[in-house]
């Protein structure tokens, strides 16, 4: 017996049965409801034109070349988020001006297991996805030599302490899916073309007709990452939604005055498109926290993002 979170094996010596529960997910559906393993591991196509993801919750395509192709997330019933990345910017949001700093160049991505890594996208900067069981992750790398080598800001008229480093992906998503930032809509119907409009770190939902959430957009956070810690600060990234013609775009990036204030180390841009399970209510977490100050917590309630209906929260520290 098998379900997205456990499996059971039977004991022919016994008569009993043995159950394992994973608080990450084990199976995924077909459409006639028989479960199957997650292979979360990424694959060239027989014809080498993407790399993809199938057996699993969702699945996931990635460009050959990072510049071919959108990055695409797509449920079972092909709703479906997807983005490229276009350019590394500036964006002055005083003035509401952004300034390109570089494009994004066509580099040829190579497979790690669940990962896909495309190297020197932009000057110094590296860019890799992963295919996590219920979310796709995109993990953009500043390295020390880019952060050094980034241009100065009053060079375009920009002052530092209103200015963001971002970078900037031109986002298609299902046209039947509204668009919620909150509880506020923020996807207009213009005749056949869907346009977006918002600004701020708010998650963002996508629903069905049918008010089903099928996926979000977290908050997302920047990081700096050392090899003595992994993890020793974050920072709310900032992020843009706006349309031009008839395309949307979405800016997203930390605070020039954040970046100047860390140490030399590598900086993360963390974006993640998160998967809602539509079988599960209830399930369980293990959250260790970014800070040094949070304690490690086991919380069961509803994964939607928030746990805004949790069961039980506990400090692992207390066992």
């Amino acid at each position: 017996m098998r379900s997205l979170r456990s499996k059971s094996y039977l004991n022919p010596k016994n008569n009993t049965v043995t159950t394992v529960i994973s608080s990450s997910y084990l199976h995924y559906p077909d459409r006639a409801g028989m479960m199957h393993e997650i292979n979360p591991y990424i694959m060239c196509t027989s014809d080498n034109s993407h790399y993809r993801v199938t057996r699993g919750l969702y699945e996931a395509s990635f460009p050959v070349l990072s510049q071919d192709e959108p990055v695409t997330f797509m449920l079972k019933d092909s709703s479906l988020f997807s983005s490229k990345l276009m350019h590394l910017a500036y964006y002055n949001k005083s003035k509401k001006q952004i300034v390109t700093i570089e494009e994004a160049l066509n580099i040829e991505g190579r497979i790690n297991l669940s990962k896909v890594h495309y190297q020197n996208v932009f000057n110094g900067i590296d860019v890799e996805y992963q295919y996590v069981d219920s979310k796709l992750k995109q993990n953009i790398y500043l390295s020390p030599s880019a952060r050094s080598n980034l241009p100065d800001p009053n060079n375009y008229g920009f002052s530092a302490n209103s200015t963001a480093l971002v970078v900037v992906s031109e986002v298609t998503f299902t046209d039947t899916l509204d668009v919620y930032a909150g509880n506020v809509k923020i996807s207009v119907k213009d005749k056949d073309k869907i346009k977006l409009d918002h600004e701020g770190p708010d998650k963002i939902k996508f629903y069905d007709r049918k008010s089903k959430l099928k996926f979000y957009l977290p908050a997302d956070y920047a990081f700096v990452s050392s090899k003595s810690i992994k993890i020793k600060s974050k920072e709310p990234m900032w992020r843009k939604f706006y349309n031009d013609g008839d395309r949307n775009y979405v800016i997203t990036g930390v605070d020039l005055t954040w970046l100047y204030a860390q140490e030399q180390d590598t900086v993360v841009l963390d974006p993640t498109v998160h998967y809602i399970d539509p079988f599960m209510d209830v399930s369980i977490k293990y959250q260790s926290g970014y800070c040094d100050d949070s304690d490690p917590l086991l919380r069961i309630g509803n994964d939607d993002g928030d746990w805004e209906r949790s069961l039980l929260k506990f400090t692992l520290l207390w066992l």
